[in-house]
């Protein structure tokens, strides 16, 4: 929408209302997008002004624009598992409900239940959680066991200074940690499409991106 409205930075988006009616869903949605967008920089907002485009926000044709985002088990289901393993990778999930886990099993993923286990012999961390302290909770015990040259990528919608601190830390551990939230509607999962916006250091980001292309189609990097 903001390609097809020519919206450049700096210009008013359109009221939260017409948003939700042009793209075919709640305000509540509409609500909760902008607060993710404002806080990764991407819009601002002015008291009594309106929401303002503070970032280039690129688009590509026949794209829906992301607006919902999944986490947990929906995003490992629905992106990360089925996605891996339709474009020929092997899949080992791990979720603090071991239950979950053993329910992608039936997608061809290997569910364990020690992330300890779970993590060996792998190329990419991707992690899904619900905010900052369940991030740190699931990755800080692993940190000594991450091997080196592998790639924790975080999904998870998290607060910027934290982020940063978290992907200093790792990088002291001489570790590549990304964070790459995804924006995205249920169709959007299921055919591989919809935004990622990633952040981390610049050659980590290169080196993942044709990878993460193919979960979701776009990826806007941050820097």
């Amino acid at each position: 929408m903001i390609e097809g409205a020519g919206l450049k930075v700096g210009d008013r988006l359109p009221p939260e209302i017409t948003l939700a009616e042009h793209l075919g869903v709640g305000r509540s949605t509409i609500r909760e997008a902008l607060n993710r967008w404002e806080g990764l920089g991407l819009i601002r907002r002015r008291r009594g002004a309106g929401t303002f485009l503070a970032a280039k926000v690129p688009t590509s044709a026949g794209l829906v624009p992301t607006m919902v985002r999944l986490e947990g088990e929906a995003l490992l289901r629905l992106l990360e598992v089925r996605r891996a393993l339709e474009n020929g990778h092997q899949a080992h999930v791990w979720n603090r409900d071991a239950s979950k886990a053993k329910a992608l099993e039936a997608d061809g993923a290997r569910a364990f239940s020690d992330a300890r286990e779970a993590i060996r012999g792998v190329e990419r961390i991707h992690v899904s959680l619900g905010d900052d302290a369940s991030v740190d909770a699931v990755l800080e015990p692993l940190a000594g066991l991450v091997p080196e040259g592998v790639f924790i990528v975080d999904h998870t919608t998290t607060a910027p200074t934290p982020t940063i601190s978290r992907i200093a830390a790792w990088r002291e551990r001489g570790r590549a940690f990304l964070h790459a939230p995804v924006f995205m509607t249920p169709v959007n999962c299921r055919e591989g499409t919809g935004m990622m916006l990633i952040s981390g250091d610049p050659a980590h980001c290169e080196a993942v991106l044709p990878e993460l292309q193919k979960m979701t189609g776009m990826v806007t990097n941050l820097g």
